[in-house]
């Protein structure tokens, strides 16, 4: 079984939590609720429009995230401090000085 991410969703009927997987992110084996005013932006769009089916009353509902990007500061940390939005930045701007 490979590594993967979760995020935990609260059923809009039944208020049962039902655990949604992605491999689209650090795959850090990390837990993180649908509700996080720090949910990462790479999560929201993984889990955008995704329709969920839950675990306990099978009812379905939609995840719809209304996010937007916005970059207040910059700042240089160790390369292993970084979190994986700011990785995916760094890498961008490395890619744009050498292009």
């Amino acid at each position: 079984m490979g590594m993967f991410d979760s995020l935990i969703v609260i059923c809009l009927f039944c208020k049962n939590e039902t655990e949604e997987q992605t491999k689209s992110g650090p795959c850090l084996m990390d837990e993180y609720r649908w509700d996080d005013p720090d949910l990462p932006v790479w999560m929201m769009q993984e889990f955008n429009n995704t329709e969920i089916v839950c675990d306990r009353c099978q009812r379905r509902f939609v995840i719809r995230y209304d996010y937007q990007i916005i970059v207040n500061s910059r700042k240089l940390e160790p390369i292993d401090n970084l979190d994986y939005l700011e990785l995916k930045v760094k890498e961008q701007e490395d890619n744009e000085k050498k292009g």
